[in-house]
C-alpha cells in the first residue's frame, strides 16, 4: 500500500498508563520506574513522538501519577501530548475515556508499560488499519502450548501454527471502536480487540516484535534494559 505524503493518515494515540503495577512489588507505578536513566513512560512516548502518522497523544493515568507524568512530558518537549486524563476503574474504561478525547479518525491504543515499541511497528499497524479497520500487533508463539483442565491435568497440545502473542499497539477506526463500546457496555475484556471480537468484527494481525515486551515483573525491567543497551 503506497501513499503520497499529503494522503498519509493521521492517528490519535491513547497510552493506557493507569495500571497499578502491583506484580512489580515497587513503591510506585511501573511506568515511572527507571529504564536507561529515564522513566519507562518516557521510552513509551518517544516512538509515537517520532512517528509521522501520530498527530496527538493522550495519556490516561492514575490521578496520583499525573503530576510526575506531566513533568516528564514538559521537560522532554513532548508537544504531541495534548491531554493527560484520569483513568477509569478498568483498563477498558480508561481506554474508552482516552478514545473519546481523540480528534483523529484512527485511534492507536498502546500499553504505557510497553517501552520497546518502534516507530516502524506503529506506522505499519496504522497503515494496515486503513484496509482492515481493526488491527493488533502480535508475534507468533514460539513455545509449545498445552491446555489443562481444572485439576492441572494436560488435556492436549495446541498447534502453534495459528497461535499468536498479542501486543500493542492496537489500532482501530474510531467510529468502529466507539460503536463497539456502546454495544458492549460494562464488562471485563482482556483487550480492546476482544470487544470487537464478541460483536463478530474481524480483527487482523500486524507484525509486532519479540522485543516489544510489557513491563510486568522485575525480570521484564532487566530484559528491557538489555534490549535498549543493545540498540544503542
Amino acid at each position: 500500500m503506497f501513499f503520497k505524503k499529503k494522503d498519509l493518515p493521521k492517528a490519535s494515540c491513547v497510552i493506557a498508563a493507569a495500571g497499578s503495577g502491583t506484580r512489580m512489588g515497587a513503591e510506585k507505578n511501573k511506568i515511572l520506574l527507571e529504564l536507561q536513566d529515564e522513566a519507562v513512560i518516557y521510552h513509551t512516548i518517544l516512538p509515537f513522538m517520532e512517528s509521522g502518522l501520530i498527530d496527538e497523544i493522550i495519556i490516561v493515568a492514575r490521578e496520583e501519577d499525573m503530576v510526575e507524568i506531566n513533568s516528564i512530558v514538559r521537560e522532554n518537549g513532548f508537544d504531541k501530548v495534548t491531554k493527560i486524563i484520569r483513568g477509569g476503574n478498568t483498563r477498558t474504561e480508561s481506554v474508552k475515556l482516552g478514545a473519546m478525547e481523540a480528534k483523529c479518525d484512527i485511534v492507536c491504543v498502546h500499553d504505557g508499560a510497553r517501552p520497546l515499541v518502534t516507530t516502524k511497528i506503529i506506522d505499519e499497524a496504522i497503515l494496515k488499519c486503513l484496509e482492515f479497520d481493526a488491527v493488533t500487533c502480535a508475534v507468533k508463539v514460539k513455545d509449545t502450548i498445552k491446555e489443562i483442565d481444572g485439576e492441572n491435568k494436560v488435556k492436549g497440545t495446541l498447534s502453534r501454527d495459528n497461535l499468536y502473542h498479542i501486543q500493542t499497539p492496537q489500532v482501530f477506526k474510531k467510529e468502529l471502536l466507539m460503536w463497539a463500546y456502546e454495544k458492549t457496555g460494562q464488562g471485563f475484556f482482556n483487550d480492546d480487540c476482544e470487544i470487537l471480537e464478541r460483536l463478530g468484527i474481524d480483527v487482523y494481525i500486524s507484525e509486532g516484535s519479540y522485543e516489544n515486551i510489557k513491563i510486568t515483573t522485575k525480570e521484564d525491567l532487566i530484559f528491557a534494559n538489555a534490549i535498549l543497551s543493545a540498540r544503542f
